[in-house]
């Protein structure tokens, strides 16, 4: 159905403990299916978390690059994209930036050492540039050398009254797209929600 309806890729979230149960023990089979029932038909997934197992936490960025080494080895080119959590400059993560952007780092090299063909990316940026300090600080840190995208949801505050032509913040959208300009020129603009 999908494919009829011109679909070509799909953001399918997983969770980091369901695929590493404990330390070192993977279980692909679960998401091997949902990625599976994608990639048979010919649709590309974009693939974000949001969680770290128990046994570890955001700091820990061996075990980060490790897990995104072995991740990217075992679902190989059935993802075409990982993004490295989700919506880490809102309410989905509360560390500071530049911790946030260490982790990611960690993320995307073992990601790149996997030689996998797939895209990588920050997790989905969904606030406002204009006083955002763990946006700037980010970008600072140089995460745009290790992303394929400029990654952004564009999605902003509405009710069912809103008209569709108005669901997408456009001084968020020109704002983004200036700090995109400042930081990574060669990459495109994503907008993934």
């Amino acid at each position: 159905t999908l494919r009829y309806a011109g679909i070509t890729w799909v953001r399918e979230r997983y969770d980091w403990p369901e695929v590493e149960t404990s330390q070192g023990n993977y279980n692909y089979d679960i998401l091997k299916k949902r990625t599976d029932a994608y990639t048979d038909k010919g649709i590309k997934i974009s693939l974000p978390y949001m969680t770290v197992p128990d046994w570890t936490n955001i700091n820990n960025l061996f075990d980060i690059y490790k897990f995104h080494k072995n991740i990217t080895t075992e679902l190989g080119d059935s993802v075409g994209m990982w993004e490295m959590w989700n919506e880490q400059d809102g309410a989905f993560l509360y560390v500071p930036a530049d911790t946030y952007s260490a982790y990611y780092k960690a993320a995307a090299l073992g990601a790149i050492d996997a030689d996998a063909d797939a895209k990588i990316s920050f997790g989905g940026l969904c606030n406002p540039v204009k006083g955002n300090l763990f946006t700037d600080l980010m970008m600072e840190n140089n995460v745009m050398s290790y992303s394929n995208i400029y990654n952004l949801h564009a999605h902003s505050l509405y009710t069912t009254d809103t008209p569709l032509t108005n669901l997408f913040n456009k001084e968020m959208l020109q704002t983004h797209r200036e700090l995109k300009m400042r930081y990574g020129e060669a990459q495109p603009f994503w907008i993934t929600e």
